[in-house]
């Protein structure tokens, strides 16, 4: 029993000493993991919001409008107007659609690309804030094959949280954390610029690298000095924010609402509703079994509701037993990922700012790092147990996340198979439904494309293009009446509608032609 104890402890050794000492060993480990991860996604097309962002994006046709989209909202090209502002997003497909055109593959590849480049960045910061390699490494695997971020990689308009995620980890990795050094300051400062100019949310940048100034700081870890070289970084974000504000507020408003509801109204609403989403995370990462992208979730209004009392214990917990490490143990890890979780995470709160979704996986691209690394911390800490155990557990959870992300692209494989996978988990919105049949329109199956246009304009008559794509499919089936009507009540609903005033004018041309020639 002995031998055999001491043949695992050499093998689990050997395999740890080669990732310390190895400097690609890591880096080829997270490309395969990566590689495995996605590479079925390739093939998959295009969907939701690729219409507006992509195939139907005039900016990417020319780099003649490049400064267009320095100055415009991120649905712009297709003639959209949102309070969204991420023009390397834009260029980012502008420089993929001129090498490539509208290739599914490249534009699949790119998100992939930015994925593997974060995979790596993970891995060094985390290396950086610990010195410990294996751990750096296990983090960088978990993060990068969980299938909570097929939201972001596999769906294409998903590019702006890797980018963001990107030009942000090189902002925390250039930044001179415990000396003076005013190249890299500069160099930290311009990738966070870039990336405020890739997603809004990135704005809390500068806590983060006050949360990885508090791992790194061996003394005074609470004095405000300690955190002053962060000013600059606080004084860019204001900065943007009065940008946005008074040049580049393309709705006039920070609000995804255009009628105040009780939710909008009261931002004790609006927290008792963020605590009840986050057990509900906590699942999502701990069991991602049933992920799928629009999910229906009630607003929250008493504090004494089940699920809001088990979000603020999702809270206070991790927090009470951060502060009992910090100060019984001198022990950082849980409260920085506790502060990195919620520092994160602040914009999608919607606490401030109130939001258009209670949940959505994507969120969770840049905060689940901190959830990730408790994670691998956790599984190295078995070797306590048996030395073979760390690299047991991370062959099975690693593997089962490369399992569970490879069947989730299967998901996102063509606009049918989605937003069907939707409507396995709820009842769905208008839009769903709506998009449900265009996909299904584009197909020739006329009649369950007119069935689904049916339900959404059940769920929400208040879209003129559901009445509009109806009127289409009633014309494919040669019922000329309800056509008719619907291209009328969609000009009821939105009387500068063109595309129905169009379809309109050459339906009527047509019921005359009869008139006229008898």
């Amino acid at each position: 029993m002995e031998r055999r104890d001491q043949s695992h402890l050499g093998s689990f050794v050997r395999v740890y000493q080669k990732i310390k000492t190895t400097t690609w060993l890591p880096f080829f480990l997270i490309a395969v993991a990566v590689s495995l991860s996605y590479f079925n996604a390739l093939e998959n097309d295009f969907l939701w919001d690729d219409e507006f962002l992509i195939e139907k994006n005039s900016y990417l046709r020319s780099f003649e409008n490049l400064p267009k989209m320095l100055v415009s909202n991120s649905t712009a090209g297709f003639g959209g107007r949102d309070n969204f502002y991420r023009p390397t997003q834009n260029i980012y497909y502008l420089f993929i659609y001129q090498a490539f055109g509208y290739n599914k593959v490249a534009f699949h590849f790119g998100n992939i690309l930015l994925h593997f480049l974060n995979g790596i960045l993970v891995f060094l910061l985390i290396f950086r804030l610990t010195k410990r390699k294996p751990l750096a490494l296990l983090t960088s695997l978990l993060w990068v094959c969980h299938p909570t971020h097929v939201e972001a990689i596999t769906y294409i308009s998903g590019t702006a949280d890797p980018m963001a995620f990107l030009f942000c980890f090189l902002c925390l990795l250039t930044y001179p954390y415990n000396k003076k050094h005013w190249g890299r300051l500069l160099a930290s400062l311009a990738f966070f610029l870039l990336a405020l100019l890739s997603k809004e949310a990135i704005i809390v940048t500068p806590a983060l690298l006050v949360v990885c100034q508090f791992w790194l700081s061996k003394e005074r870890p609470f004095h405000l000095k300690t955190y002053l070289k962060t000013l600059p970084f606080w004084l860019l974000a204001i900065g943007y924010l009065l940008v946005r504000e008074f040049l580049l507020n393309f709705d006039k408003t920070y609000t995804f609402y255009k009628s105040s509801n009780i939710y909008t109204e009261n931002i004790h609403y609006r927290f008792f509703t963020f605590l009840a989403t986050l057990p509900e995370y906590l699942l999502i990462l701990l069991r991602p079994i049933k992920l799928h992208m629009e999910r229906s979730f009630p607003v929250f209004t008493q504090w004494s509701s089940s699920p809001v009392l088990l979000g603020a214990l999702v809270v206070v917990l991790p927090l009470v037993l951060g502060i009992y490490l910090l100060v019984k143990k001198q022990k950082k890890w849980l409260l920085f990922a506790w502060l990195w979780f919620f520092a994160a995470f602040t914009p999608m709160t919607g606490v401030l700012i109130p939001v258009n979704s209670f949940i959505l996986e994507h969120w969770l691209y840049l905060p689940s790092v901190g959830f990730f690394l408790v994670g691998a911390l956790l599984v190295i800490k078995t070797q306590k147990i048996h030395p073979t155990l760390p690299l047991i557990f991370a062959l099975i959870l690693v593997s089962t996340e490369i399992g569970l992300t490879h069947y989730r692209n299967k998901v996102w494989r063509t606009p049918i198979t989605f937003y069907q996978d939707i409507l396995k988990y709820s009842e769905g919105s208008a839009r769903v439904h709506n998009n449900l049949a265009m996909a299904y329109q584009d197909d020739k199956q006329h009649q369950r494309a007119i069935d689904h246009y049916k339900k959404a304009i059940a769920l929400s008559d208040t879209y003129p293009q559901t009445h509009y794509n109806l009127a289409r499919s009633y014309i494919q089936e040669n019922r000329l009446d309800l056509a008719l009507k619907h291209l009328n009540r969609s000009l009821e609903l939105r009387p500068d509608f063109v595309y129905s005033q169009k379809l309109k004018k050459e339906l009527l041309d047509f019921l005359d032609k009869p008139k006229k020639n008898p």
